[in-house]
């Protein structure tokens, strides 16, 4: 089969180009060709660690504390400083509002987003209120809680129970509220929103 009919990929026809230009098999008063790479984009490079006995305090930009974090063990890896991963396994961490502890959040996995200022807990996750402005200690318990430290909110869903230690404990699908459970919105599939205030 002659050379010029057997098929070339893009890269066997860069080399080939390459070669007869190196190697001379243009007419002698050409000018050579130059061959530029085009730059593609290299993928940061990211850290990685395992580590045991987990204990850290989060803040904010101004300082202000976001969370007292602890866990048994915690995997993470780390590019720049605004894309951190990190999941921690058997977390607990310690949720402020203002400066003030107000609540832990407990959960089999918890990940924590330093750019959204999130806390996402998977399996048995559960909120527990330290003082509630009433004195009733309250819980909410989920699949997934999300905590939003910046506005101030906790999201479960999946097998959702709150509770209000005897007063009030009912199930959910989903749940919304403020970080102190005091304020909160639920519903159950498709049904109607339900609004409260403790």
């Amino acid at each position: 089969m002659p050379l010029m009919n057997k098929p070339r990929t893009y890269c066997e026809a860069i080399c080939l180009v390459a070669i007869l230009s190196v190697a001379g098999c243009a007419p002698e008063d050409s000018t050579p060709v130059v061959l530029i790479a085009s730059p593609t984009s290299t993928p940061t490079p990211r850290l990685g660690a395992v580590a045991q006995g987990l204990r850290f305090t989060w803040s904010d930009k101004n300082g202000q504390r976001v969370a007292d974090v602890a866990a048994e063990s915690g995997a993470g890896t780390i590019g720049t400083a605004d894309d951190a991963l990190g999941q921690l396994r058997d977390g607990k961490a310690t949720l402020y509002h203002k400066g003030k502890a107000v609540a832990t959040l407990t959960a089999d996995k918890v990940t924590g987003d330093r750019k959204t200022h999130r806390l996402t807990a998977v399996g048995n996750a559960k909120v527990q209120v330290l003082n509630s402005s009433d004195g009733i200690p309250s819980h909410l318990k989920a699949n997934e809680i999300v905590w939003d430290y910046d506005a101030d909110r906790v999201t479960g869903r999946g097998d959702v129970v709150y509770t209000k230690e005897n007063v009030i404990s009912f199930p959910a699908t989903y749940f919304t509220g403020d970080t102190r459970l005091e304020r909160f919105q639920s519903r159950n599939d498709s049904s109607t929103p339900i609004k409260g205030t403790f």
